[in-house]
């Protein structure tokens, strides 16, 4: 569906949010080879994400939605001669749909008229009655939709009546008769038609391929994003006043790769569940693969050219090299001014929770002659540059959810524009739930909590 697939663009969004902050500072970290650290963060214990979106539908929309099939299936001479009788049966006036559960309830109001010879005159009769049906629906994981639908009950609203020379009796009982008759038929031919027109496994299987195309994120980030849609579930239907509403719960595997992934990682359509949803919260969870060159350039493009002063000494960034050692994160910026050479500056990273705010914590600064590191002077390792590159070295994620979610309202508007959809995602917090620094890259795990709810106000337009 063009309409989810420009939804998994913003997705892009958090993917360079997260490239910087492991730009600015980083945390949990952990070698392959020899050294073990464990920072104030465990390791992540999210497998998927788990994105659960409430929708609602207007009882009208299914209204006029059911009126269109009815009118189709009515059209295509729905019940015929029956007993020598011609019948014929149209809508007398809009549907009204309910809903409970897994079953779909209609109340449908029909003319049925009745054309019988009689020597020679045909005699007709009219009337109108209401229909009250169940449709129960069920869904098996493979998207396999099957539907029974019932007659539960029926009432006339216009008992049937000859009409003409007669002078126009009822003939009621006849009617019932009728109905009672041909009742298996029509319910046989409704839940045919909703077959032909419910089977949906191409439809899911192209809307996961577009999903599962890895999404190239602008330079200088040099990323690609992956999502794979692994379970969907739905909740009970639920019966309200105006609407009807219900809960789609996704898990999503989601990662980023430094290098363009094949797209036949993941295969086959995402498993079908029916069950129960608690909560209307969702939760992205971004794994992600970055490598210190991606940091580098982030970090380089506002600290290259940069001048650190301390009184009437000054050094000015000219390079910068980013790795994993031990331990720490190691940045080694070749610098000039009172100082000409090279600074390797190692800290810890860690992450504040509560104030959403990532940092280094414990720098040192050394300077590096010969391949020999030595304790660097203490108007450098002690003083207000040190302090200074403390600061640039720290990044606020709370400072983002704003100008990310500018972006996501953006890509919403264009999304769902003239489609009777109402599509609303609210971020929430963004947080890190894991951090290691291995040998070549940083892999790390972001969090994204937001609200999602969708409202169909209108029949919509949308294409597969």
């Amino acid at each position: 569906m063009n309409t989810l697939y420009k939804s998994s663009l913003t997705i892009a969004c958090f993917a360079i949010l997260l490239m910087l902050v492991s730009g600015c500072a980083s945390r949990k970290n952990r070698t392959s080879k020899n050294d073990n650290y464990q920072s104030n963060i465990t390791q992540s214990s999210v497998r998927y994400s788990e994105i659960h979106i409430p929708f609602s539908v207007k009882k009208s929309v299914l209204s006029e939605l059911m009126n269109i099939a009815l009118d189709s299936l009515l059209q295509s001479g729905v019940v015929g001669a029956i007993d020598g009788m011609n019948v014929q049966i149209e809508r007398a006036d809009n549907t009204i749909i309910e809903a409970s559960e897994k079953d779909i309830l209609a109340s449908i109001p029909l003319k049925i008229t009745v054309i019988k010879k009689v020597l020679i005159a045909n005699v007709k009769a009219e009337g109108v009655v209401n229909l009250m049906t169940s449709t129960g629906v069920e869904i098996d994981e493979f998207w396999n939709i099957d539907t029974q639908t019932e007659l539960i009950d029926y009432q006339w609203i216009e008992p049937m009546r000859i009409s003409g020379g007669m002078g126009g009796f009822s003939v009621e009982s006849i009617a019932n008769n009728l109905i009672e008759n041909s009742k298996e038929s029509f319910t046989k031919q409704i839940d045919e038609a909703l077959s032909n027109q419910l089977k949906i496994q191409d439809k899911v299987d192209q809307l996961s391929k577009q999903i599962r195309n890895p999404i190239k994120i602008d330079e200088p980030y040099n990323g690609f994003i992956q999502l794979s849609p692994d379970t969907v579930k739905l909740a009970g239907f639920q019966n309200k006043a105006e609407d009807i509403s219900n809960v789609i719960s996704i898990n999503i595997n989601s990662k980023l790769h430094s290098s363009e992934p094949s797209n036949n990682i993941f295969k086959g359509l995402p498993r079908f569940e029916w069950s129960a949803i608690e909560g209307d919260s969702s939760t992205l969870a971004l794994p992600a693969e970055i490598t210190y060159q991606q940091i580098e350039d982030v970090l380089g493009s506002y600290v290259i050219g940069q001048k650190f002063t301390d009184g009437s000494r000054s050094v000015t960034v000219n390079t910068l090299k980013i790795k994993g050692s031990g331990r720490y994160l190691q940045t080694i910026a070749n610098v000039s001014g009172s100082f000409n050479g090279e600074l390797v500056i190692n800290g810890v990273p860690e992450y504040d929770k509560d104030k959403n705010l990532l940092y280094m914590k414990d720098i040192d600064i050394k300077v590096q002659t010969r391949n020999v590191l030595q304790q660097a002077a203490a108007w450098l390792a002690k003083g207000i540059i040190k302090r200074k590159l403390e600061e640039q070295l720290q990044f606020s994620l709370a400072d983002q959810v704003k100008e990310i979610q500018s972006v996501v309202d953006k890509n919403i508007e264009s999304m769902v524009k003239s489609r009777g959809v109402d599509l609303s995602v609210q971020l929430d917090k963004i947080d890190i739930d894991e951090f290691l620094l291995l040998q070549d890259y940083i892999q790390a795990t972001m969090l994204i909590d937001a609200k999602i709810s969708v409202e169909v106000n209108s029949v919509p337009d949308i294409k597969f």
